[in-house]
């Protein structure tokens, strides 16, 4: 009487597993994407950013030129 116990256990396990991998493979889609569209959002501000310090630099170099005696 043993063994129908024992078989009855490793298929819950089984379907326990597969029911993890489910969520894995599911649930962790939308956070993934989440992640991918901060990721993205941060990189456009830090192309901003990168953009803002060219023209920073630009213009602190014009005043430069503006300053008697540098170079």
């Amino acid at each position: 009487m043993a063994e129908p116990t024992q078989v009855k256990a490793s298929l819950g396990c089984g379907t326990l597993i597969l029911i993890a991998i489910i969520v894995l493979v599911f649930g962790g889609h939308q956070d993934h994407q989440q992640l991918e569209n901060k990721l993205d959002m941060l990189t456009k501000e830090v192309e901003a950013l990168r953009e803002d310090l060219k023209i920073e630099r630009s213009e602190l170099e014009k005043a430069e030129e503006k300053v008697p005696g540098t170079e």
